[in-house]
């Protein structure tokens, strides 16, 4: 896009609580943005810019969200209203707002098969506070989010790792976190209890098998998860002694 040169940037709160619609009619494009090999699920970073869309003949309300000149969702209409009434009182320069984003969920399965993916938006509760002083450089920017295990001397393994909501209270209270894993699988995966303790609850993280065995042999681990004030937590694995 060439109109993205008046905007503010809202410093991001790392907690990506809002999440974007419509991204079914873009997935071609959010795939090649978030570029997660097959089998694996996406976890990306992105600046995203939130643009008026006035014309949408479905919405008068819209707002486009727009990663590096694509738009690949909207708000929802309820938030869209929401978020208008934010911006209302901010500088007149300011033609476009952006904020951290984050693809996560979509993948596509060694047999084709394809999950839906999400984008997720980090938009402050009080946008004003966050209103950057100077409009950033209009430049992509990338990130990936999967976090490579580096066992210390004792072979622990201390992760960073993307929660996948943003409400620890869907969280059981335990962070109780399990391995899991199946001889047809390639990974050796950790998933901890959501707030009923029903089914396998989240899946937080994966190891590669032949990642597992070069530090744990062949197990079993324990797991310990804390959390943060934001959409991250630090997962250690212990094998088990």
């Amino acid at each position: 896009m060439d109109t993205l040169k008046n905007y503010g940037h809202f410093e991001s709160t790392m907690c990506f609580k809002i999440e974007a619609v419509g991204t079914s009619h873009y997935r071609s494009r959010i795939s090649k943005l978030a570029q997660n090999p097959v089998g694996k699920r996406a976890l990306s970073f992105f600046i995203a810019y939130l643009v008026l869309d006035n014309k949408n003949p479905y919405d008068s309300n819209a707002v486009k969200v727009v990663i590096e000149g694509k738009t690949v969702a909207h708000l929802s209409r309820e938030y869209a209203k929401t978020y208008r009434s934010y911006i209302s009182d901010l500088p007149k320069y300011v033609e476009h707002i952006s904020v951290a984003a984050a693809i996560t969920n979509g993948m596509t399965t060694p047999d084709g098969g394809e999950y839906e993916y999400t984008i997720e938006l980090d938009i402050p509760d009080s946008l004003k506070i966050y209103l950057s002083s100077k409009p950033q450089a209009d430049e992509p920017v990338r990130r990936f989010g999967y976090a490579n295990p580096q066992p210390d001397e004792d072979g622990n393994v201390e992760v960073t790792v993307w929660m996948p909501v943003s409400d620890p209270k869907d969280l059981h209270e335990s962070l109780s976190v399990e391995e899991w894993t199946k001889d047809s699988w390639d990974t050796v995966n950790y998933y901890v209890d959501n707030r009923q303790r029903a089914g396998v609850g989240f899946k937080i993280y994966e190891l590669p098998k032949q990642e597992y065995a070069k530090i744990f042999g062949n197990g079993p681990t324990v797991a310990k998860l804390t959390l943060g004030k934001n959409r991250f937590a630090v997962l250690r694995i212990e094998p088990v002694r």
